[in-house]
Parts: C-alpha cells; structure tokens; sequence
C-alpha cells in the first residue's frame, strides 16, 4: 500500500517498481488476470496512472472511471492533456516541461480535469518521471485524487469560522447577512439571526430543539450525510469537535425548493460545549449543476443514434426531471395552408390521456403558440398574471390538467421551426429566468437533433429513390419490352389458330396486357426522379402517422394509382389538408375503433376518401374546418361530401378534385 504514500520518494521509487514488476498489467490495461481477480490497484478510492512519453495514458485503474466517468477502455491511448481545463492547460505543459529539463524526478500540482457530463473537478496529481538507461523519458507514473470537495469545503468552512468568531465576540445576529444559530449544550437554540426565517421558511425560536432543524433538511445528494442521526454531521461535529460541511434542500415550508450549504461548529459557549449551524444559500449554484448535467445527458441522447420519437420523450423526461415540474408537451408544426397553422402533440409527459388528449392545435400569429413559434425569446406565460391574454382560438391549451404556469420555447428557427418546447407547473410558479434559458437550450439541442435526423432520413432516403429508379428502369426497358414482344407473337398465333385454343391464346395475350398495365402502376411508384417530384404519398403516409397519436388507433391506408406523379404540387397543400381535417375532425367527434383512408388518382382526378365506424355525422352544421375544406374543392372545380357512411355506419368524407383544372395553369 506504499505506493499511495503522499510523499517523499518511496511513493515514487515503489510506484516504479509496481510499473517494472507489473509490466503488461499497467502498461497494457486490463489483462486476463486483472479480469479474473479484481486487482490491488482497482480497490483504491485515488486513481493511479501510467503515461507514454507522449503523455497518453497506457493504465488507469478503476477509479478513474469513477472520478471522471470516462471509462477505461475509451480513454487509454488519449492524451491527459485533453482532459486538463482549457485556461490550464498552458501552465500544465510548462509545468511539466520544467520538470523535465530540469532532471526532476516527480511533480505534485493541483489544476481542474473534465468529466463525462461536461462539468470539472478539482484534482491533486502527484507524478514520477520514469527515465530509460540513457535518462530520457519514457513515461510518467503517480495519482490522481479529486479535492473538490475539500477544497470547497475549506472555503466555506473558513468563511463560516470567521463568522463565528464575529458571533462569539456578542455581534448582534440581526445584521448578519447569512442564517446563524447557536445552539447551546442542550441542543436547543439560544441565539439565531433573522435571515434563518428567511432561508428556511419556517420561525427558529429560542428554545427549540435542534431536531425542529433535523425535520427541515434532507441532503442534496442521496447518498450524502445527514445532519441528525447517530453518524450525522452534529453527531461528528461533537464527537471529533471539527467541523462539518454538507449541502442540503428544504423539504417542508415556504423555502421549499432552495438549497442549503450547511456549516456546523462546535465550540466553547458560556464554559460548555455549544453548536454554532452556519447557512448559506446554494440554490442557483445547485440550479445550475442541474441544468449542466441535464443538458450533457440531451446531448449524450441526440449524439448516441436513438431515433427522433424516443429522443422527444426522454427530453421530455429529461426536462420535466430538471426543472421538477409534472407536465411538459412536445408539439410539432404541421404545414400550413392557407395560413392555417397548426401544431400536433408528439409527446404529453403529465397528462392523463397523453398526447391524444391535445388533438390538433391552433398556431395562428395571434395564438400562444404562434408567439413562441414568431417570438425571438421563450414565451412565459402565468395564468395569475392579471395581464396574461388568452385568445379564444387558443382552446384549452395549455390551462388543461391543472397548468397554472408555462415556459415554451421553439425548436429550430423561424420560418421552418420543428415545433416547440412547452413545460407546465401544476402550481403557481415564477419560473427563474436561468430556467428560462434552460428551456431555450434543450429546445436549441433538439433542434440539432432534428437536423441530424432530417439530414439522415434525406440520405437513405435518396438511396432508395436511386434503388427504386433503377428498378423502375428495368422495369419499362426491359421487363416490359419483353412481355409486349410476347404479347405480340402470341397474338399473331392467335390469328392463325381457330376454335379453342385460339380463344385461350387470346386470353393469354388479354392477360399480358393487364401485367403490362399493373407493371405500368408499379413503375409510377417507383419513379421518384420525375418533373413532379412531391414525395405526397409519403407526405400522407406520415399525416396519419402523426393522427395516431391523438386518434388512439391505427388507420388502413390505401394509396391507389401515380400519386407522386400524377397530383400537380399545387394541389398537394389541398389534399393534405383535407386528410389532415378528416382525421382531426374523426378525433373530435367519431369515438371511431376503426378507420380507412383511401387516396386515388385517376387520369382525371384524385379522390381522398376517410371513412370511420363510430357514432356518425350527426345533423351538426358543417362549420369550421369541413366548411373549408367544401370551399377548397368547389374552388378547385371539385366536390366535397360529408355523410353516413356505407349501411349507416360511422361516416364517410369524400373530397375529390379534377387535374385537368390545375394541370391547365401549372
């Protein structure tokens, strides 16, 4: 165990000599033997190291991965250098370079080494230059031990023990501007200052005992130490009369919900042992250490290649976790038409129906939505804020399940924003402006997120229209070719063969024809390379993907004819709102179990028909959103119809339209 020894040269002759006599165990990693018998070295708390002449570390032992995070495996072979604070790295090169030059043989400094989730910590380094026959370098062997806590601790606890000394010498505790209580040898408080009320919440009055306090406080990290109990940092603190330091949140009174930085000192009071409890108020610190590893992890979840839907959720969750709030909603843009903006709910965290519960939702200019998607700043909005205007095309969003506070900000940027980012407090709360500005970042990181996504599905997907291309291809200059030639000389034998083997062979060549034109239909699937590129059918495919959210079930589709050829692009923005609108309204008012969409295009026209099994049209006026889409097909030379469906069952909308009346202008 000597080669943990901090100092003199046997920590530097003995850690040599674990480096010769260990050979391929530490300057190759992890062997078979170190795998079957966990090794000496990996039961240390400190990290213990061995570097290259270059600097790259060739062992580290399991420490290391719990200081840093990084495991061992990913790291052996880097730089230590990388891991060094960017504003330390200079020093710690020239450091090292004196030691080098100079003939030293070891070096102890202190500087900061980045972790996992992109935070830094505080580490002593001790290392021993090891040096070949001729006294060049040939690597570095030593320690690694994380003093964040102590050195922080040590501020804080040298801060607090100047107050206490002011405190000792009769300062009124009234005009300290930290909490301080003094509790005598009884445990119960003979002094405190008003400040403690503040922090806490709840009054501290002379006389009460210390468990009153204990009651209040659980510590911040759940494995940290508690402040009552028989190992409790009151229970050390009179047991070794050193002082004791410990983070703590608030669990009971007005202050929940703020964090603690707790100081408790033993000392003489009055010819007897008393207890001085010094605090300070850490909840942004604490705040923002959330925010940082919260926003490390989103990155970690967008750069690790879950696909879009499973990365909203666990942003969702992610966000909600952080900011402990209950509800949060991840709402996408649909295309508008016409200027009829809308925003479907891909993930609902909180709600009891989830994200069926929101349906569609308006993102008119004038909406709430519509100002989070137009706004250059997050939108809050506080439902007992007098001044906060609700719109009545707003609907219920977002006051539903018991919203009372909201945060939204936009993903991605205006114009072409993805959607946006809404989290709900089911209390009243003025969320703090550096929440605010977390909101914004995770909705910032989606966006990326969304980016790569698209950049991706882009990529496979033309790797696919060139595939289908060139089947296609084959299809009409070879297959087809060859079917026709058949056709042809089959029908020539036809000619020259009566009675009944005649009429087979016509029936043959009948056949061909229909091959040839269901050959015909595939070939308009397949080819995505024409001059009407539109991609609609997968436009409708993903409409009713995003419709199952809310609908609760999945339609049957079926897509009939040259959809992506043979619809105009002026006509795409009409049919896909009339889907969309057939859905939503199906959602509002059918209590459907089962749905059919059917997409047609003929030589002459395309007809969109939804057809459900719920409750039926009813004789509701047709308003709103059907009115619409009436006046969209009458404007296009169409029809709209909205009805009982076959037998009387559930209800049926059928919206067709000519080509030939656009395909005249385009």
């Amino acid at each position: 165990m000597s080669v943990l020894n901090q100092s003199g040269s046997n920590h530097s002759a003995e850690a040599g000599d674990i480096g010769d006599r260990g050979g391929a165990a530490i300057g190759q990693g992890h062997t078979t033997e170190q795998a079957t018998a966990p090794p000496l070295l990996d039961t240390l708390s400190e990290v213990v190291f061995r570097t290259d002449a270059q600097g790259r570390w060739t062992y580290l032992n399991q420490a290391w991965t719990t200081l840093t995070g990084f495991e061992i495996e990913a790291s052996l072979g880097t730089g230590f250098l990388e891991y060094v604070h960017p504003d330390e790295v200079e020093h710690t090169i020239a450091l090292f370079m004196a030691v080098v030059e100079g003939g030293a043989d070891h070096c102890h400094h202190e500087t900061r080494y980045r972790t996992r989730d992109g935070s830094y910590r505080w580490v002593q380094i001790r290392a021993s230059v090891q040096r070949g026959p001729d006294g060049e370098v040939i690597g570095n062997v030593g320690t690694i031990i994380d003093t964040t806590g102590a050195r922080a601790g040590s501020v804080a606890i040298g801060e607090h023990n100047a107050m206490l000394e002011l405190v000792s010498q009769n300062l009124r505790l009234d005009g300290v501007p930290v909490g301080v209580i003094i509790y005598d040898h009884t445990l119960r408080i003979a002094r405190s200052s008003l400040v403690v009320n503040q922090l806490l919440g709840v009054p501290q009055d002379c006389g009460d005992p210390l468990q009153q306090l204990v009651d209040l406080l659980r510590p911040s990290d759940n494995k940290g130490q508690t402040l009552g109990g028989d190992w409790g940092m009151v229970a050390v603190a009179l047991q070794t009369s050193m002082p004791q330091l410990g983070d703590f949140d608030l669990i009971h009174g007005a202050g929940t919900g703020r964090s603690l930085r707790l100081s408790v000192i033993p000392f003489s009071y009055q010819e007897k042992i008393a207890l001085a409890v010094i605090f300070s108020d850490v909840s942004d610190l604490r705040r923002a250490e959330r925010h940082q590893a919260g926003l490390a992890l989103l990155g970690q979840h967008a750069l690790s290649g879950l696909d879009l839907p499973a990365l909203l959720v666990k942003a969702g969750e992610l966000v909600t976790s952080t900011l402990d709030v209950t509800l949060c909603d991840l709402l996408e843009t649909e295309e508008a038409a016409d200027g009829e903006a809308r925003m479907t709910a891909r993930v609902s965290l909180g709600r009891p129906a989830g994200a069926r519960s929101l349906g569609s939702l308006p993102a008119a200019p004038t909406s709430l939505l519509g100002q989070i998607l137009s706004g250059d700043q997050p939108l809050l909005i506080d439902k007992s804020d007098p001044t906060t205007r609700v719109n009545s095309e707003d609907g219920q969003w977002p006051w539903m399940d018991g919203c009372r506070a909201t945060v939204g900000a936009r993903i991605g940027p205006v114009g072409r924003a993805f959607g946006v980012l809404a989290v709900h407090s089911s209390t009243p709360r003025r969320f703090m402006l550096d929440e605010v500005h977390f909101v914004q970042a995770a909705a910032n990181m989606l966006a990326l997120a969304v980016e790569l996504s698209r950049a991706q599905n882009d990529r496979e997907r033309l790797a696919v229209y060139e595939d289908r291309h060139r089947i296609a291809r084959d299809l009409h200059d070879v297959v087809i070719q060859r079917l026709f030639a058949t056709g042809l000389q089959l029908q020539a034998v036809g000619r020259a063969v009566a009675g009944e083997p005649g009429v087979r062979l016509s029936g043959a060549v009948e056949e061909l024809d229909q091959t040839i034109d269901e050959i015909r239909r595939t070939i308009f699937a397949l080819s995505p390379l024409s001059t009407h590129i539109g991609d609609l059918r997968a436009e409708v495919q993903r409409i009713v993907t995003q419709a199952e959210a809310y609908l609760g079930l999945t339609p049957i589709v079926r897509l009939e004819g040259p959809i992506d050829d043979g619809v105009p692009r002026p006509i795409h923005q009409h049919l896909l709102a009339a889907l969309r609108e057939a859905l939503a309204n199906i959602a509002r008012h059918a209590q459907a179990d089962h749905i059919a969409v059917r997409v047609s295009v003929s030589s002459d026209d395309v007809l969109v028909e939804v057809h459900d099994d719920g409750r039926g049209p009813g004789r509701a006026a047709r308003t709103g959103g059907l009115a619409n889409l009436c006046q969209r097909a009458l404007g296009l030379g169409g029809r709209m119809e909205f009805g009982p469906g076959n037998n009387g069952t559930g209800s049926t909308l059928t919206w067709q339209v000519p080509l030939a009346w656009q395909a005249s202008e385009s």
